[in-house]
């Protein structure tokens, strides 16, 4: 691998390259509710407006990484194979044609307005950003619910950290447990592991 590319524009961050990496990392500002277009073959985390994508699989990535709504602005990229790591060219297309309501006397103000924002779609108004990877299984029995039930079935997965029940996000959608990951109940740091011997 020697070269890399991303890019974004119109709510949708494609890649390119002429290897295959093992990870992708991108540094960005600002914050977004996305949907990953990656399988369950790569694993996608964010943290402190770093985005983490992870290659678990000899697999190729997609050409679209995930789409988003939200602020969104990407300073730099890495991508790492094996004991090599590449920056990648960033590229992007920032406009705002979709916001944009006025007449021919008023756009030139109304795009001085936009000109210098990295926004596409509505605003996020959660805490922190949230890339939700769809339609997942588990079977491997190493997810509970908060009772220390084991769980089998469908799964998403959202980037800070955590699964969920249901192959997509709604409202009956509730958290899962890894079991030996630490947990706080009622102010105590337990083990889903211990809930569960204690139940049965």
């Amino acid at each position: 691998m020697t070269t890399g590319k991303i890019d974004y524009r119109n709510g949708e961050v494609t890649y390119e390259s002429d290897g295959n990496p093992f990870v992708i990392d991108i540094f960005y500002e600002g914050k977004i509710k996305a949907l990953s277009n990656l399988g369950d073959k790569f694993l996608i985390t964010e943290k402190k407006n770093r985005i983490f994508i992870l290659r678990l699989a000899n697999v190729e990535f997609p050409e679209k990484l995930f789409t988003y709504n939200g602020k969104f602005k990407i300073n730099k990229v890495f991508m790492y194979e094996e004991n090599l790591k590449v920056t990648a060219e960033v590229t992007s297309l920032i406009h705002h044609y979709d916001k944009l309501n006025a007449n021919y006397t008023n756009l030139h103000n109304e795009w001085n307005d936009y000109q210098d924002e990295y926004r596409y779609g509505e605003d996020v108004f959660r805490k922190k950003t949230d890339i939700v990877t769809n339609n997942l299984k588990t079977v491997s029995g190493n997810l509970v619910l908060a009772d220390g039930t084991q769980y089998i079935g469908d799964v998403h997965f959202h980037s800070e950290g955590y699964f969920m029940t249901g192959a997509e996000h709604n409202e009956d959608s509730v958290r899962l447990y890894e079991i030996n990951k630490k947990r706080i109940v009622k102010n105590k740091i337990i083990r889903a592991k211990q809930i569960r011997r204690n139940d049965g």
